[in-house]
């Protein structure tokens, strides 16, 4: 099991209206993976501490420190946006930080079935409702 969060697209409707979702992909939309942020936790370092490679260089170094930052930003928001983060081997939590109507953050949980139409699984829902 992984706790470092999954990003997720969405991957329209099925025929029954329930939303679909699928990993992200790199080449769809950059995101920061869990080396990127080590590498940029120790960037931060050097860039806060005495290897600031800004000061030794004109406004075009100063350029390439402030885009590799915009970067970082942006893959982080990327990564974090719509993710899941696993809890147990067949349960998550499914983020979006912005929610389609409210603009809110919305956390579910979800359970891992074979299908949206297994009737067991349907079945033990309702009865466990019922309780």
């Amino acid at each position: 099991m992984k706790f470092f969060p999954a990003p997720k697209a969405e991957d329209g409707s099925d025929q029954d209206g329930i939303r679909k979702v699928k990993d992200l992909a790199r080449q769809e939309w950059p995101f920061m993976t869990e080396a990127d942020i080590f590498k940029a936790y120790g960037n931060a370092g050097n860039y806060l501490h005495s290897q600031r490679d800004y000061q030794y260089g004109g406004s075009e170094a100063k350029t390439k420190i402030l885009q590799r930052g915009v970067n970082l930003v942006n893959e982080l928001v990327a990564l974090l946006n719509h993710h899941w983060t696993d809890i147990t081997n067949d349960s998550f939590f499914a983020v979006v930080m912005r929610g389609e109507k409210d603009v809110k953050v919305q956390v579910s949980y979800m359970e891992r079935v074979e299908s949206p139409n297994n009737s067991s699984k349907k079945a033990a829902q309702t009865a466990r409702d019922s309780l």
